[in-house]
């Protein structure tokens, strides 16, 4: 029995929280309300007693739960999502962790452990619901003339616990999902009709016809490049599979559609304790968070066009053993292992159009010539400790040793993407054309 130290930590008795409203079910959350934590003004996250944000780290069941990388906003919650009805205790160590947790990564540290089965099956179902028709839309989406976003929100699942062998082996399982059948509003900025035909019409209401008093008269060309016309005949061909608004330009117009875009998450877990002798348990664990997002990648242009669309898609995982080892009534051992996976697809279903044509940026107006470019992140970590305890007396002494890695695999796509802005440029003949005139005009 250790009757000092000086840590300073918190532990949050989940089964307190069971019958509470906690939105998304997320109990990594509740770090925040932990004496001594402060928000970060413009980041998601803050900071516990003056500590910088990078040092926090997080584990589960032993196990490394998140990356090293990216941690400028906070490291308090896990990778896998630490889930109400998977979790049974967490524990918030906000400094002075002793040299057996967070294994060197930070001062500060969010511990949870996986619930475990016992002699006694319990289980449980629940469903989270929140429904579109319950909301008002959005002013953007009343002044175009857009419905409202759809929204379902059905957070569901169940768990059950409890022995294979009395006294001996037991398990602990859970599933749960959330989905979100949404999706939001993307916008892009159109050519009107007369601008389309080379009608520029000024802030005042004159139209002048570029093709006809500009260029013909200074053997320029009188007619849109086959191209340009090709992919305008593109853009006509989607106007109607969204709403049209007019814009502070008079040549210009906003093209407003709705994106379908639905999120799932699906959240396994499973835990198996066995007591091999009275002096020898061992457990194993497996959280899991995966995640799927069609359409996350907004397409440039709706209707014909939505094929530049991408969706992305994430999996994160850990899974644990430990092995807990009474030598004697004085010394204990405790060994912890695993492996976290994790891996984020950005736009995984993008088309490859990038390897063959290039990127067209138009002067006025947007290009439907633009894509949505696929990058991949995967973190993996491996890793372990053995610490043992033993009671001399009215001294305890802890010795042990720890190790983890973590291989750094981000890719992108290749640089190099051959883009064209279009436009009037020192050198273009146009340019002194088109400056004359309306200098004069």
């Amino acid at each position: 029995l250790q009757t000092t130290t000086n840590t300073i930590g918190t532990t949050i008795d989940l089964k307190q929280l069971t019958d509470l409203p906690l939105s998304g079910r997320d109990v990594s959350l509740l770090a925040f309300s932990v004496p001594g934590y402060v928000a970060t003004p413009g980041v998601a996250g803050g900071t516990w007693n003056g500590l910088p944000s990078i040092a926090q780290s997080n584990s589960i069941d032993g196990v490394i739960s998140s990356t090293s990388r990216m941690k400028f906003a906070g490291n308090a919650s896990p990778g896998p999502q630490a889930r109400l009805d998977a979790i049974s205790q967490m524990t918030v160590s906000t400094g002075q962790l002793g040299v057996d947790e967070g294994f060197g990564q930070a001062a500060m540290q969010t511990a949870f452990v996986t619930t475990r089965g016992s002699n006694n099956f319990h289980g449980r179902v629940y469903e989270d619901f929140r429904n579109s028709y319950l909301n008002a839309n959005s002013w953007f989406n009343d002044a175009v003339g857009l419905d409202k976003n759809h929204l379902i929100l059905n957070d569901f699942g169940g768990d059950v616990g409890g022995p294979v062998l009395k006294n001996k082996l037991f398990f602990f399982g859970s599933f749960a999902m959330s989905k979100q059948p949404g999706g939001y509003t993307n916008t892009a900025t159109v050519l009107t009709a007369d601008a389309q035909k080379g009608i520029y019409t000024e802030l005042d209401g004159t139209k002048v016809n570029l093709f006809s008093q500009v260029a013909g008269p200074n053997g320029l060309p009188t007619s849109a490049n086959s191209m340009i016309s090709g992919q305008i005949s593109a853009i006509d061909g989607a106007l109607s599979s969204g709403k049209l608004s007019p814009t502070s330009d008079p040549n210009l117009q906003t093209l407003s559609w709705f994106v379908p875009s639905p999120q799932t998450y699906y959240f396994p877990t499973v835990r198996v304790d066995y007591n091999v002798t009275q002096k020898v348990r061992m457990d194993v664990a497996w959280n899991e968070t995966k995640y799927h997002q069609p359409g996350a990648g907004a397409p440039f242009f709706p209707g014909s066009l939505a094929n530049t669309g991408a969706s992305n898609k994430s999996s994160n995982y850990t899974g644990s053993l430990g092995i807990d080892w009474t030598i004697s009534p004085t010394l204990i051992n405790q060994f912890r292992g695993g492996y976290y996976y994790n891996a984020t697809w950005y736009a995984y279903d993008a088309t490859n159009a990038y390897t063959t044509q290039p990127i067209v940026n138009w002067a006025y107006g947007e290009s439907p010539q633009q894509f949505n470019l696929p990058v991949t992140t995967y973190y993996p970590i491996i890793n372990f400790s053995d610490g043992m305890t033993w009671q001399k007396n009215s001294h305890m002494l802890t010795f042990g040793l720890s190790f983890w890695r973590e291989q750094d695999h981000y890719w992108n796509p290749p640089d190099g993407i051959l883009t064209y802005g279009l436009g009037l440029v020192n050198g273009d003949p146009a340019l002194s054309t088109f400056d004359s005139y309306f200098a004069s005009a």
